[in-house]
């Protein structure tokens, strides 16, 4: 009977984790941004006002890896690919107890388009399938939207599940609490 009650509660799945179990992790990432630091002022007496700012791919690449090296100690970032002719392919996120990459785009604003970010990530799926050691790989394709598109989400996430090789896509809108006003 525990064990069974075990199992439902888990966080992590007793016999380890799943392509699914991971896209519905990185699916849940929202219900934790309720608590993203965003203060207008400070919390405590004499306190300057704090706001945690992602202005690019990398900091959303930061966040990720924070949450997920603790569940996947064999985490890997920025791993450089053999070369495609003049092209240098690196892998943003890498699970090797998955054998799955994570390719993540960041979206600052309305100049680069869906249609753009469909063709980046089809571009990084086909340079990933040239390495013989990740040909056979999951991607999952993981999007911060500055732009807070939603009514863009859902074609979007269609049209990146279309390109061969792609097994997931997330969506993450940045809490509405951020604002991306230029620093003064």
């Amino acid at each position: 009977v525990f064990n069974q009650i075990n199992q439902e509660i888990a966080i992590a799945p007793p016999s380890g984790w799943t392509l699914d179990d991971l896209l519905r992790f990185l699916e849940h990432i929202p219900a934790g941004l309720k608590r993203w630091t965003w203060e207008d002022s400070g919390r405590t007496k004499g306190a300057e006002p704090v706001q945690w700012q992602v202005d690019n791919e990398y900091h959303v690449q930061n966040l990720l890896y924070i949450l997920l090296a603790p569940i996947f100690n064999d985490i890997a970032d920025e791993v450089n690919l053999q070369p495609v002719g003049q092209k240098n392919p690196r892998i943003d996120l890498y699970l090797p107890s998955l054998h799955t990459i994570i390719e993540v785009k960041y979206r600052k604003d309305t100049k680069k388009s869906f249609p753009t970010l469909i063709g980046e990530i089809a571009e990084d799926a086909s340079l990933y399938r040239v390495d013989e050691i990740y040909k056979n790989s999951y991607i999952i394709s993981f999007l911060w939207d500055c732009t807070r598109s939603t009514q863009e989400h859902t074609k979007f996430k269609e049209g990146v599940l279309k390109i061969n090789g792609i097994d997931g896509c997330v969506v993450i809108s940045a809490p509405s609490t951020m604002s991306f006003k230029k620093k003064e």
